[in-house]
């Protein structure tokens, strides 16, 4: 097989692995209610970031009984928190959040017949919120690392990314160095090997995480 026909080769490889992961992020997409043909592009561009995003998206399907009944009673609720003071500050603590947030304490509260102590069942839900909110900005972050990053490699020194920009950004011991561009880093090293493209999810996300500080520096 000559240079040409294996570079041919990895090229329809990699064309498949990416119409593989735009129509799964499509349809995964589309189950969530969102539209498939923005997501097959996001996925076949950015697979790993395509994939993260659509991971983190909420759902807006909406499920047949909540089309039926509404989720609370919003008279009751209205009534008992102008009634209950420590509900009504249970409230205002959702209030930074999305609905979906005061929508469950109300469900909640007026859903049981015994006294329940607002603040606590808030707690909860505030956490809930917190981490949902936090998880986003991550997905948002690796999204625009994904972005900066054009390929990932492994050589005998340890893993080395061009970026969009041509420059390369490399692994030096426990520390990271910058190039000009991948063949400078070949110069420097004198290195003539074949280098093997990372396309391992996990290997990836621990280099975005390394390389994080360096990369937001760029943005």
């Amino acid at each position: 097989m000559t240079y040409n026909d294996a570079e041919t080769f990895v090229t329809l490889i990699r064309l498949a692995v990416c119409l593989v992961c735009g129509f799964g992020g499509a349809v995964w997409a589309s189950r969530k209610g969102r539209g498939p043909v923005l997501w097959f592009f996001v996925c076949f561009f950015l697979p790993l970031i395509g994939f993260l995003i659509v991971a983190c998206l909420s759902s807006k399907r909406v499920p047949p009984s909540a089309l039926l009944t509404p989720q609370y009673d919003k008279e009751k609720w209205a009534a008992l928190i102008a009634s209950d003071p420590e509900v009504a500050a249970a409230a205002d603590r959702l209030k930074p959040y999305d609905e979906q947030y005061l929508a469950e304490l109300a469900s909640t509260l007026l859903g049981v017949s015994v006294k329940m102590n607002p603040n606590a069942i808030a707690d909860g839900i505030v956490e809930k919120a917190k981490a949902y909110t936090q998880l986003t900005a991550d997905a948002a972050k690796l999204e625009a690392l994904g972005h900066a990053i054009d390929s990932i490699f492994r050589t005998a020194r340890g893993l080395v990314a061009q970026l969009n920009d041509g420059t390369a950004l490399a692994e030096d011991g426990t520390d990271l160095r910058q190039f000009r561009s991948l063949a400078e880093y070949r110069r420097f090293h004198k290195d003539s090997e074949t280098w093997q493209e990372i396309m391992e999810v996990d290997e990836k996300l621990r280099f975005f995480a390394r390389a994080s500080p360096y990369l937001e520096k760029l943005s």
